[in-house]
């Protein structure tokens, strides 16, 4: 993965520390793919 995170990407992070939202949710208000909030998410699961 490219070392520079867009601003959609950073957008869905922060959304992503809100559990409350789905993966839906995430991808629709921060313009990124379902499938790409499903990966980030599972990737700060696995960084804790």
């Amino acid at each position: 993965m490219s070392g520079t995170i867009s601003p959609k990407t950073l957008k869905a992070m922060e959304l992503l520390r809100d559990k409350r939202l789905t993966a839906k949710q995430v991808a629709m208000r921060s313009g990124v793919s379902e499938r790409h909030v499903r990966r980030s998410r599972n990737q700060m699961e696995v960084e804790k």
